[in-house]
C-alpha cells in the first residue's frame, strides 16, 4: 500500500467513525432531548426500544473494524509530508468525534451524576463529599439523578476538588453540569493524546501515528469518556506522563506522578514499586540513590497532605473499607458469592479481600523486579499494562466496562505486540457486560438466585478478556521454547 493511499484509508476511517458515533450513538439518546429524564439507563432503553441494543452492538462492531484499519494505515505513514497531514486527520477527527460524543445522554454511567453531586457539595454547598451524604441534599436540582445516594465519594481528594471546581463554573443547569463533567475528563484525554505523541515522537517516531491514533481514536475511551463521562482517563493520564518522566530521566518527578494519579484514583499506586526500583537501577552512585529517595519521599507526602488536607476527617476518608464490600462481575466476586454460603458473608468478604491485596501486591512488586532487570520507560509501560490487566482480570473486586481505559494510554506508548493487543482487547471485550450479558442476566424474570445471577454474569462479561490472556500466555511459552539455549 502506498503512502498516499494510507492516508486516504487513514481519512476514511476517522469520517467513517465520525458518522457512526453521529448516527448509532448521538441518536439512540440525546442528551438535548433525554436530559430531562434522571436514571434513565441502558436497561430501560432496551425495554422500550429492544433494537436499540444491535445498534450499539453494530456500531461497536463496526467501529473495532474501523479502528484497526485506521491503525494499519497510520503505521505505514512515514515521509514528513504525509505525516503532517496524518496528524492533522488524527487530531482533528479526535475533536470533532468528541464534541459529537458531548451530546450523548449517559445512558450507560450513573456515576457522573454521582461525580456532579459530590462536586456540589463541596463545590457548591462547601461540605465535604467524602464524610456529607447527597441524601441530605433533597433539594438539590440534581438529587433526583443520583443512584447512590446514601454513599460518600469513592474517589480520592484530588479529584474532588477538580470536581468543585467544575460544579462551581456550571452553575445549577443540568446539561450545563454534564457538559462540565465530560470536559473535565476531556480534558486529561488531550492531555494523555499529547502525552503519548510527545513521547513517541522522541523516542520511537516511526510509531508516533499509529500510537497517538491507537488512543485518540479508541473507541472505548472516547465513549466512556465523552459520552459517558467517566473519569478514568484522569488517572490513567498521570501513568502515561510518569513514562514521560522516565524517560527524561527525571525520576522523582515519575513517581510524583503516579502519586498524583492515585489521589484521582488509587490504581496507578501499583506502578510505583516499578517506577522506583527503574529509578534506582537507574542511578549510578548511592549518594544520588538516597537523593532520590529523600527527596521523592518528602515529595509524595507533602503532595499527599496538601490535597487531603481539605477533606481529612480521619483514617474514613480513605475509603478503603468501602471499597472491600463492593463485589461484582469479576473471579473475586464469584468466588464470594459462593464462599458466602459456607463461612458467612463477612468471613468470606474478609478472606476475599484480604487475598486480593496480597496477590495484587505481589504480582506488582514481581513485575517492579522484571522491569529492573532493563530498566527504562519500555519496561515501565510493558510492566505497568501487564500490572493493569492482572489487576482487572484476577484480583479487581468489583469490574467495570470503562476500567480497561486505564490501559490504552500505557498500551499506546508499546511496540506492536502481544501486550498491547491484550490491552486493546480487553476494553473491547468488557462491552459484553452492558451490551449482552447485562441485559440477559438484569432483564431475566423471575431473576436468579444471587450466587447464580453473579456466576451467569462475571463468566459471560470476562471470558473472552480471559481467553485472551491465556493466549497471549500460550504464545509467550511457545516463543520462549524456541529461544536457543544460553
Amino acid at each position: 500500500m502506498s503512502e498516499r493511499a494510507a492516508l486516504a484509508l487513514l481519512a476514511a476511517s476517522a469520517a467513517v467513525s465520525l458518522i457512526l458515533y453521529s448516527l448509532m450513538f448521538v441518536t439512540t439518546a440525546n442528551l438535548l432531548a433525554w436530559y430531562t429524564r434522571p436514571l434513565y439507563d441502558l436497561l430501560r432503553i432496551l425495554i422500550e426500544d429492544p433494537l436499540a441494543q444491535w445498534r450499539l452492538l453494530l456500531g461497536f462492531s463496526i467501529q473495532a473494524g474501523v479502528y484497526l484499519v485506521g491503525w494499519r494505515a497510520a503505521s505505514r505513514i512515514q515521509s514528513p509530508e504525509m505525516r503532517r497531514k496524518a496528524w492533522v486527520i488524527i487530531l482533528g477527527g479526535a475533536i470533532l468525534t468528541g464534541a459529537v460524543l458531548l451530546y450523548l445522554y449517559p445512558f450507560d454511567a450513573a456515576d457522573i451524576f454521582d461525580n456532579i453531586m459530590h462536586g456540589r457539595i463541596h463545590g457548591i454547598y462547601n461540605d465535604n463529599p467524602f464524610h456529607e451524604l447527597a441524601a441530605r441534599y433533597r433539594q438539590d436540582p440534581f438529587y433526583d439523578y443520583v443512584a447512590w445516594r446514601y454513599a460518600p465519594s469513592a474517589y480520592g481528594p484530588a479529584w474532588e476538588l477538580l470536581a468543585g471546581l467544575a460544579a462551581r463554573a456550571a452553575g445549577n443547569g443540568i446539561v450545563e453540569n454534564i457538559l462540565a463533567f465530560k470536559l473535565l475528563p476531556g480534558i486529561f484525554l488531550a492531555g494523555t493524546v499529547a502525552a503519548v505523541a510527545a513521547l513517541l515522537i522522541q523516542a520511537a517516531p516511526e510509531r508516533a501515528l499509529s500510537g497517538t491514533w491507537l488512543v485518540a481514536m479508541n473507541p472505548i475511551v472516547l465513549y466512556e469518556t465523552l459520552g459517558n463521562g467517566h473519569n478514568d482517563i484522569a488517572m490513567a493520564f498521570w501513568m502515561v506522563l510518569a513514562a514521560w518522566f522516565l524517560y527524561k530521566g527525571r525520576y522523582s518527578r515519575a513517581v510524583a506522578a503516579l502519586v498524583a494519579g492515585a489521589l484521582i484514583k488509587y490504581i496507578p499506586a501499583l506502578l510505583v514499586p516499578a517506577a522506583a526500583w527503574i529509578a534506582l537501577r537507574s542511578l549510578h552512585t548511592t549518594s544520588e540513590r538516597v537523593r532520590f529517595l529523600i527527596v521523592t519521599g518528602l515529595v509524595c507526602a507533602g503532595l499527599v497532605i496538601l490535597v487531603y488536607y481539605p477533606f481529612w476527617e480521619g483514617i474514613d476518608t480513605l475509603g478503603i473499607a468501602r471499597r472491600a464490600q463492593m463485589f461484582t462481575t469479576s473471579l473475586p466476586s464469584i468466588l464470594y458469592h459462593f464462599l458466602r454460603l459456607v463461612v458467612g458473608g463477612e468471613t468470606a468478604q474478609e478472606w476475599i479481600s484480604r487475598a486480593a491485596v496480597a496477590l495484587t501486591a505481589l504480582f506488582a512488586l514481581w513485575q517492579a523486579w522484571k522491569a529492573g532487570k532493563e530498566p527504562s520507560w519500555v519496561s515501565f509501560t510493558r510492566s505497568g499494562v501487564t500490572i493493569l490487566i492482572f489487576y482487572l482480570l484476577v484480583t479487581c473486586l468489583w469490574f467495570q466496562p470503562w476500567y480497561p481505559v486505564w490501559l490504552v494510554g500505557l498500551a499506546a506508548l508499546l511496540p506492536a505486540g502481544l501486550e498491547q493487543g491484550l490491552g486493546l482487547w480487553v476494553g473491547f471485550a468488557s462491552l459484553t457486560k452492558p451490551l449482552v450479558f447485562g441485559p440477559l442476566v438484569f432483564l431475566q424474570d423471575p431473576p436468579d438466585p444471587l450466587e447464580w445471577l453473579e456466576l451467569r454474569l462475571s463468566a459471560g462479561v470476562m471470558t473472552l478478556s480471559w481467553l485472551g490472556a491465556w493466549w497471549v500466555m500460550w504464545l509467550k511459552l511457545v516463543r520462549y521454547r524456541k529461544l536457543p539455549p544460553d
